[in-house]
């Protein structure tokens, strides 16, 4: 569904951009291309469509997890170097350009995420640090408390295949939309009662 305008927070939506490589103009390029990912969205802009809906944005390690499995695979799909994802100059089918969400089945991660690498960058809750995860908690950390950048994981079309590696981590403006970031939904698992 497409984002909508929420709140006294402002509008969110999504910046228009030309035809070249499939993006184009919103809302023309969602009621024209319904399955492509939404791009073109700032940080703040993905945080309002999330709690518009009930979800948050994954965190970097929920993200990584999800990507990577409980064997730390180099890709969703493993550590082979396959065509498995769409990525600039790839010979994926989408050279040079945005794909519909869902156009590598062969590329899901161990968990049976879709397109985890490449297309388009993913916007996480995380702010950037180069040294968090030197003092953060092993288990399940939630990035620092303050920062100027936010992480986005995945890499996209506009990216070489090692720069969506499941632990490559880049940090972008929060404030800034692109046609290489869009983002991804998560929500916390409701915890059932011990068994007795």
């Amino acid at each position: 569904s497409l984002p909508r305008s929420i709140g006294a927070t402002g509008e969110h939506t999504p910046e228009s951009f030309s035809d070249e490589y499939g993006v184009g103009a919103w809302p023309q390029r969602a009621l024209k291309l319904p399955r492509y990912p939404v791009v073109g969205v700032s940080w703040d802009d993905a945080v309002a469509y999330a709690e518009s809906v009930g979800m948050r944005l994954p965190t970097e390690s929920e993200w990584e997890k999800a990507a990577h499995g409980p064997i730390g695979r180099l890709w969703p799909w493993g550590n082979s170097l396959k065509p498995y994802a769409n990525t600039w100059n790839g010979g994926d089918g989408y050279d040079n350009g945005i794909a519909p969400v869902g156009s590598y089945p062969d590329g899901k991660s161990y968990y049976g995420v879709m397109d985890m690498a490449g297309n388009v960058w993913e916007w996480t809750a995380d702010w950037y640090s180069d040294a968090y995860y030197t003092y953060s908690p092993q288990r399940n950390p939630k990035g620092p408390d303050t920062g100027s950048w936010r992480v986005i994981r995945g890499g996209g079309w506009t990216d070489d295949i090692n720069r969506c590696a499941t632990t490559f981590r880049f940090q972008f403006y929060p404030s800034l939309k692109t046609s290489f970031i869009g983002f991804r939904l998560a929500r916390t698992a409701e915890s059932s009662p011990a068994s007795e």
